[in-house]
């Protein structure tokens, strides 16, 4: 059985520049005493494809716990654009949350990332340059994809770290890279001027989000100001992340999309 079971993963904003920290609130319950670290990494996937590219934005080690509910906070700075692909930093990436205990990886949450202009004209006719401070990252938190890794709990010696098998771009973009394992894979074809479906669906994730958010941190769903407007306009960036984003197939491994309470 897991010793660790996280709960609860909330991104305080969904929708922030691109420059902007990150801020992540943790719930976890510990199923029995720990007598080491638990060891926690946030890691930005700067390419689909190539893992030189992924980047660690936070990296610490939490002294051992009793058996009970904890939440922590945590807060990174964004990914450094100058040592991303030029050619990936708009359009699809993901950031992914590991957590290990005595050198082994138990779990692994990610999740996609939508990298965008907010303009009119820089969606509808994209700049040749790409000017990084004009960017909005958006973060589909409602649709984790999971994998947790049996571990030996109560391994004695673990001077030597075990290395999980899938790499991130095989975690989260398995349809790129040749991986035929039980993860499947995403979708991001996005053509410019296709008639979005999501519009209901998205505005009652924004309203329940909201309610969440404000109930939890006192904090505003909408950070960028949208109107109602320009939230059901189906041109909307967000919009259009959530219509390509469900035309896959996603699964949570060890249970129902997003249900982080079956891990």
């Amino acid at each position: 059985m897991a010793h660790i079971r996280i709960t609860n993963v909330v991104f305080e904003q969904i929708s922030s520049p691109f420059l902007s920290p990150i801020h992540i609130a943790i719930s976890f319950e510990v199923m029995e005493d720990l007598t080491e670290d638990i060891d926690w990494k946030l890691i930005y996937v700067g390419s689909s494809q190539n893992s030189a590219y992924d980047q660690i934005l936070d990296n610490f080690s939490m002294p051992p716990i009793k058996k009970g509910i904890m939440q922590f906070r945590m807060e990174s700075n964004p990914p450094d654009p100058a040592l991303l692909p030029r050619n990936e930093i708009l359009g699809a990436s993901a950031i992914i949350i590991s957590s290990s205990y005595k050198r082994q990886e138990y779990i692994r949450i990610g999740y996609f990332i939508f990298n965008t202009y907010m303009d009119e004209a820089s969606i509808l006719c994209e700049p040749q340059q790409v000017f990084v401070e004009n960017i909005y990252r958006i973060i589909q938190a409602d649709n984790p994809r999971i994998i947790r890794f049996d571990i030996d709990w109560k391994r004695e010696d673990y001077s030597k770290l075990i290395q999980q098998v899938h790499t991130n771009q095989q975690f989260m973009f398995p349809g790129q890279n040749g991986f035929q394992g039980n993860l499947q894979g995403q979708s991001f074809n996005i053509q410019q001027g296709q008639m979005m479906q999501q519009i209901p669906q998205m505005i009652q994730a924004q309203q329940f989000n909201q309610q969440m958010n404000q109930q939890q941190f006192g904090m505003n769903f909408n950070p960028l100001g949208m109107s109602p407007q320009q939230i059901i306009n189906p041109m909307n960036p967000i919009n259009l992340m959530m219509n390509a984003m469900n035309q896959g197939n996603q699964q949570n491994v060890y249970g129902q999309p997003g249900n982080l309470g079956m891990m």
